[in-house]
């Protein structure tokens, strides 16, 4: 009965984060409203993650710039990782991000 609570659980989460590679949204321009769109039902809004599900919090990353924008946008991950990929999302969507993580939310 647990396994498939299990099982169960991590099928909803997945389905939950998974978001179409879609970058049409003109009136999404800044880093928070670009994470809040693409990032914020997996990581939560104050980038804290969600441990049960394995998703990790954002708001203690060490990673650099370029290793977020890389990540963001599925260059360099495991063939493994969970996160969907965002291959078509613009370098300057995925930087805006990035700072946004960095500046913000890391600061908070």
């Amino acid at each position: 009965m647990r396994l498939i609570f299990v099982t169960v659980l991590g099928v909803f989460v997945l389905v939950a984060c998974s978001r179409d590679d879609d970058h049409r949204h003109p009136q999404l321009n800044t880093g928070k409203q670009l994470y809040v769109h693409h990032c914020a039902s997996c990581h939560q809004d104050a980038g804290d993650g969600a441990f049960v599900q394995g998703v990790p919090p954002l708001k203690d990353t060490s990673m650099t710039y370029r290793q977020m924008t890389d990540h963001i946008r599925g260059h360099g991950r495991p063939d493994d990782s969970l996160m969907p990929e965002f291959s078509t999302m613009s370098q300057k969507e995925a930087e805006a991000i990035a700072v946004y993580i960095r500046n913000i939310l890391a600061s908070g």
